[in-house]
């Protein structure tokens, strides 16, 4: 059950830094993940999405291969990316 629990957190999280990324973006920020930002650059949003979906198959390999401590680290990491997407939002449109 650990890992159904990892694995939705880190769907959710997937899903909420896409929105916020692309918040950001709407705002006026520029990805600074350089393999995402080269997936923007040749795809735009697409090439975002792609990015997502990729991290969403490695997290679901990471789940079925019970890599269940692996997975609740990353979720502790996209939560923090999330929140900084959040912050350079609310920093952009306060400016």
């Amino acid at each position: 059950m650990r890992s159904l629990n990892a694995l939705t957190v880190f769907i959710l999280l997937q899903l909420a830094d896409l929105a916020t990324t692309i918040a950001a973006f709407a705002c006026g920020a520029a990805e600074k993940n350089p393999l995402v930002a080269r997936a923007i650059g040749i795809g735009g949003i697409r090439g975002l999405v792609c990015a997502k979906l990729l991290a969403l198959l490695i997290g679901c390999t990471a789940a079925v291969a019970g890599k269940n401590r692996g997975l609740r680290i990353v979720n502790v990491v996209f939560l923090g990316i999330v929140l900084w997407n959040l912050s350079i939002i609310s920093r952009l449109l306060i400016a």
